[in-house]
């Protein structure tokens, strides 16, 4: 537990990798036992507080991650393009090359092309084909590779005309060159040996926890225990996944929804549903329907004080005693939704220009947006493969 919100990882996997050995082993019994039944404040066990730590604390630093994944997709096309380019240049030449047959040029250039492609996959570049995913984003065993500051120049052609056998050492270099300047979890440490913990820079904090996420859903020794720890519940009623939701930590929350696919598919028994078992870790009967992770997705907008500051608009203004926002403090519909549900939070009948005053009373959650693609492609994910569009809630 301590690693988790120290966003150690690779004091994790190391852990991880004694408790396997131990397990194998059979040296200590009660050691997966005491890991399995870590708790911290609020009844979280390992991966609530996992989540905790994967929460966005600015719209600068998400803003920052939106625009380098867009830039990186971009860099990647004109790479591809760049290739594919060099690849026709390349076919010309074979195909009026001396020794050459006419009828083999087209079939040289398309395996030109496919192998040029297979050497940008090879280097970690060919994963934003396919669109976005939560493995786009961060992957603990093969960490995302930046892609390389070069081009690879038009190999030089051997004397039958075949090019094959240049592309060989092309794509090794290529793949080293882009390893070589691979990010991965980071940890400032300092060189020897030393008895004080790691300590991982704020900004590396929530990319580290996602990093730690992951390697707890991929573990083999946590296999047959996910499905309990994904279904377990925190003081306020809420699995790892609405947790997430909750906490606008939507690439997070897209793991554990993978992760929840995944053992429902291989955990199903005769008695029991798939869908009954993937529900359970996603959203447990008995949940309060305001709790639904699909509802709170969509009520999960930015505090209207975001983008109005202290000038007064039009707006519903909501009232909260439990908080203390009477008289000429009041709170936007996002906030009543999100800060204050709950509460004792009416509607206000007075003139509704204003601006939201939440954030002078409490602990605004509102403030934070979190990453709209990573929202978008959660709310499709819940719409597509859960039924909880049909589950009413309070109102």
């Amino acid at each position: 537990m301590q690693h988790i919100l120290r966003c150690d990882y690779e004091a994790c996997r190391q852990y991880l990798m004694n408790l396997e050995q131990a397990v194998v082993l059979d040296q200590n019994p009660q050691m997966l036992q005491t890991f399995l039944s870590h708790r911290c404040d609020g009844n979280r066990n390992i991966l609530h507080a996992c989540v905790s730590v994967c929460f966005p604390t600015s719209n600068k630093e998400t803003k920052e991650e939106e625009e380098a994944e867009r830039s990186e997709r971009n860099t990647f096309a004109e790479r591809l393009s760049a290739v594919e380019a060099i690849a026709n240049a390349i076919s010309v030449v074979s195909s009026n090359g001396p020794g050459n047959r006419a009828g083999s040029s087209s079939s040289r250039s398309l395996r030109l092309r496919e192998m040029m492609r297979r050497s940008l996959r090879a280097a970690g570049l060919g994963r934003h084909e396919a669109g976005t995913s939560s493995s786009d984003h961060q992957d603990p065993v093969s960490p995302p590779i930046a892609p390389p500051s070069w081009v690879p120049d038009p190999p030089a052609m051997d004397p039958d005309g075949d090019i094959d056998f240049i592309l060989a050492p092309a794509v090794g270099s290529l793949t080293t060159a882009a390893t070589g300047t691979g990010q991965g979890p980071s940890t400032s440490t300092i060189p020897g040996p030393s008895t004080e913990p790691s300590v991982v820079e704020s900004k590396d904090r929530k990319a580290n926890a996602h990093f730690i996420l992951k390697l707890l859903c991929d573990s083999v020794v946590l296999q047959p225990y996910l499905r309990e720890l994904l279904s377990a519940k925190d003081a306020r009623g809420m699995t790892p996944f609405m947790s997430a939701v909750s906490g606008r930590a939507y690439p997070a929350a897209i793991t554990i929804l993978e992760t929840a696919q995944k053992i429902a598919k291989a955990e199903t028994t005769s008695n029991e549903k798939e869908e009954d078992v993937f529900m359970v870790m996603v959203c447990p009967t008995g949940t309060n329907p305001d709790d639904s992770p699909l509802y709170v997705l969509c009520c999960n907008d930015t505090c209207s004080f975001t983008w109005t500051g202290a000038e007064h608009i039009n707006q519903d203004i909501f009232e909260c005693r439990t908080c203390g926002l009477l008289e000429s403090l009041c709170c936007c519909t996002e906030c009543a939704l999100v800060c204050h549900k709950g509460h004792d939070c009416k509607l206000k009948r007075t003139s509704p220009t204003a601006y939201c005053d939440c954030w002078e009373k409490c602990k605004c959650k509102t403030l934070i947006a979190g990453q709209k693609s990573a929202r978008l492609d959660l709310l499709y994910r819940l719409l597509t493969t859960t039924n909880l569009v049909t589950m009413p809630n309070s109102r």
